[in-house]
């Protein structure tokens, strides 16, 4: 059993502060077997702001979604104004829509590489702290 913040070591004997119970350095809190209580969640933090000039992944998300709206919109006016018949203009607005997720791929591939980054960090923080509690 990992011991958790919960845990504080009292000379040769453990307490479990959330239930008030004291017990030997090789057993387990009883109460913390049946009630456990909720389970952490690690992803309860937030992100730092990305560095300045960057999106995160939701805004890059989003400008997939906007993009992809954008195109809709220049298919359907070209489709409107009988322009799908001139075959540059539906391989212009195909190379632009081409490029544009190329970049907007890349950028997305850093973003969520930098947040994943984090979270780790984060994690290896929250366990760092735990450990460090446990042991004192």
């Amino acid at each position: 059993m990992t011991l958790s913040t919960q845990y504080v070591a009292e000379g040769d004997r453990i307490r479990c502060t959330r239930h008030g119970v004291t017990f030997a350095r090789t057993s387990v809190c009883e109460t913390c077997l049946t009630d456990p209580g909720a389970p952490p969640d690690d992803e309860t933090f937030d992100l730092p702001p990305p560095p300045l000039g960057c999106l995160s992944s939701e805004d890059i998300e989003r400008k997939y979604v906007n993009g992809a709206r954008a195109i809709s919109k220049l298919i359907a006016t070209a489709h409107r104004d009988h322009l799908v018949e001139d075959w540059h203009v539906l391989n212009t607005i195909a190379k632009l829509h081409d490029t544009r997720i190329k970049y907007l791929r890349a950028a997305s591939e850093r973003a969520r590489y930098r947040e994943d980054e984090q979270v780790v960090k984060e994690r290896e923080r929250r366990k760092r702290e735990a450990d460090g509690s446990a042991s004192h």
